[in-house]
């Protein structure tokens, strides 16, 4: 949890960067006449080559994205949680688009990560022949989709949190074999 929070605080710090980087240049006679100021003597060089009077903490993003990573490396195949035998599966791409499948239609949408939040909209964008009772049960699984709250990925399993207090289970996933 803490490489989590340390990739947010790097997130947090890039905006913070962009905005900084944004702001216009003030003009010349507003900026300070620096070529007289000595650095203090605890300056510390910064990525950028400007001297600060304190150095910036070193904050690993990585963690997070390697989570994300591992999420959009596969196709993910429900193996627990949901009430179908049919084959159900699921793609999460980079950017945050995603596609899937069932027995009955092809899905797509889109999906945003915050930590171990995870969002999901999906809909149906086409339809295959199948029975009342298969469609039934793909319809319900988009539905479940929509409700998403978390994610997690351990020992090489995707794990997706559905609200408690609507459905007394999780999604569980695999990778699907490639091909």
């Amino acid at each position: 949890m803490e490489l989590r929070v340390l990739a947010r605080a790097a997130a947090l710090i890039a905006v913070v960067s962009v905005g900084a980087a944004a702001s216009p240049t003030p003009e010349p006679s507003e900026q300070p006449d620096t070529d007289d100021a000595a650095p203090a003597e605890d300056a510390t060089p910064t990525a950028e080559g400007v001297l600060t009077d304190e150095a910036e903490p070193e904050v690993d993003a990585t963690p997070a994205d390697a989570d994300s990573a591992e999420l959009t490396a596969s196709e993910w195949r429900v193996v627990d949680g949901f009430p179908t035998s049919q084959e159900l599966i699921l793609g999460f791409a980079p950017g945050g688009s995603l596609s899937g499948n069932t027995a009955c239609f092809d899905f797509e949408g889109t999906y945003s990560l915050e930590e171990d939040a995870l969002t999901v909209d999906a809909s149906r964008s086409g339809s295959l022949d199948c029975s009342t009772s298969e469609f039934g049960a793909a319809d319900a699984f988009l539905g479940v989709l929509d409700e998403v709250e978390t994610w997690s990925i351990d020992d090489g399993r995707l794990t997706i949190g559905l609200p408690d207090d609507r459905y007394p289970f999780d999604l569980v996933l695999e990778p699907v074999a490639a091909g």
